[in-house]
C-alpha cells in the first residue's frame, strides 16, 4: 500500500500580484492554445510526468500531474472542487517537483508584437493544506514579476498577473514553476492561463481588426439595477457599433446577455435576454435590418469571473456580441 509522506508544515500568507495594461488600454485575444484544457493534455509542454493513473493514487509521487474535472481522482487526499470557470471543465493538478527549475506548465507563443505589453495570467488554487505551493512566472526562462505562495485556502481559486514588454522580442516561451523547496511535494491546481496584448480599449479601434469569431464586450452601456431599459449615456458605445454595421454591410452579428448569479436563475435568464433585446432594439430603430442581427440570453450560465465579490459579479453582468460573419 502507497502511503503519501508530507515532510514539513508550512503555514503562510496568501500574497496576490496583480498587474494590467496601462491606461486606455486593455487586453486583446489570448493567444494560449488550450487555455482551459479542455483539449486534455495538449498543446504545451511540462518538467513533470503526465500521468493517467486512477483510483486516486496518481499523484502519490513529485513532479506529476494530471488532468482531471476532480482532483479527486488524481489524489483521493483531495477536497473535491471544480474548475475555475465552467464548474465541470478540465483542470491541471500537480504534486510539485522537488527542483525548481522545472516547469510546470510553459508554452512557447509566436508572432508577437515588438516593443508592446503583455499581460501574463493564471488562476490556482492549493489542493493540500500542509503543502503550499510558491509559483512564479518564467519567459525565456527568466523570472517575471514575484513569486506567489498559496495559501491554506482548499480549491480556493486566485489569480495571478504579471506584465511583461516585448521588446525586440516576435516570440516568447512562457512557463509556471513551483520554486517552493520548504515544502517537498506542493500540491496546486492551474486553470485558464491567458498571455494578451495591450491595445487601445475603446471599442472603434478593436473593430477595426474585428474577424468572423472575435466576441466585445459593450463596456460602456448601462441598465438601472435588475431593469433592461438602455441609460442615453449607453448610446455612445451603441454608435460606435452601429457605425461599424454601417461600414461593414455584410457583418452579421450575436448579441448576448449574462448576469451574475445573484436573484433566481429564472429571473436572471429572463433579464439577460432583455438586455440583449434592448440593443438589438437600438440597432433596428437606427435603421440595421434584422436579419443582420440576433439576440439571446444566458443568465447566470457563462461566467468570466467569480461571484462572491462584488467586481467579479460586476464583470459578469455585461452585454456582448459576436462577430458571425463578416
Amino acid at each position: 500500500m502507497k502511503t503519501l509522506f508530507i515532510s514539513c508544515i508550512c503555514l503562510c500568507m496568501s500574497i496576490q500580484v496583480w498587474a494590467q495594461c496601462s491606461e486606455g488600454m486593455s487586453e486583446g485575444d489570448n493567444l494560449i492554445s488550450n487555455s482551459d484544457f479542455c483539449k486534455g493534455n495538449q498543446d504545451f509542454e511540462s518538467d513533470y510526468q503526465f500521468t493517467r493513473e486512477s483510483g486516486g493514487e496518481a499523484l502519490l509521487l513529485g513532479g506529476r500531474y494530471a488532468t482531471v474535472t476532480n482532483p479527486q481522482y488524481a489524489m483521493g487526499l483531495y477536497p473535491a472542487c471544480r474548475d475555475h470557470s465552467s464548474n465541470g471543465g478540465v483542470m491541471l493538478v500537480f504534486n510539485g517537483s522537488e527542483s525548481p527549475n522545472e516547469n510546470a506548465w510553459s508554452q512557447t507563443v509566436k508572432e508577437l508584437k515588438t516593443n508592446t505589453e503583455y499581460v501574463f495570467s493564471f488562476w490556482t488554487a492549493p489542493l493540500l493544506r500542509y503543502s503550499p505551493a510558491e509559483l512564479e512566472v518564467y519567459i525565456d526562462e527568466v523570472s517575471v514579476g514575484k513569486g506567489f505562495k498559496l495559501d491554506s485556502s482548499l480549491c480556493e481559486w486566485r489569480k495571478y498577473t504579471v506584465t511583461w514588454n516585448s521588446g525586440n522580442n516576435t516570440q516568447a516561451k512562457l512557463a509556471i514553476r513551483n520554486i517552493n523547496m520548504e515544502c517537498i511535494s506542493a500540491h496546486f491546481a492551474l486553470d485558464d492561463i491567458s498571455f494578451s496584448a495591450c491595445v487601445p480599449s475603446d471599442l472603434k479601434h478593436q473593430l477595426s481588426q474585428a474577424k468572423a469569431g472575435q466576441v466585445f464586450q459593450l463596456k460602456n452601456i448601462y441598465f438601472e439595477t435588475a431593469k433592461y431599459v438602455l441609460k442615453p449615456e449607453s448610446y455612445t458605445e451603441l454608435d460606435v457599433l452601429l457605425e461599424f454595421m454601417w461600414q461593414k454591410p455584410n457583418v452579421e452579428i450575436e448579441i448576448a446577455g449574462h448576469t451574475d448569479n445573484v436573484g433566481s436563475q429564472t429571473n436572471n435568464q429572463i433579464l439577460s435576454e432583455n438586455r440583449a433585446k434592448a440593443v438589438a432594439d437600438y440597432l433596428e430603430e437606427k435603421g440595421i435590418k434584422p436579419y443582420r442581427f440576433t439576440a439571446r440570453g444566458y443568465g447566470e450560465d457563462m461566467p468570466v469571473d467569480k461571484n462572491n465579490t462584488e467586481e467579479g459579479r460586476q464583470n459578469n453582468r455585461r452585454v456582448e456580441f459576436k462577430i458571425v460573419k463578416i
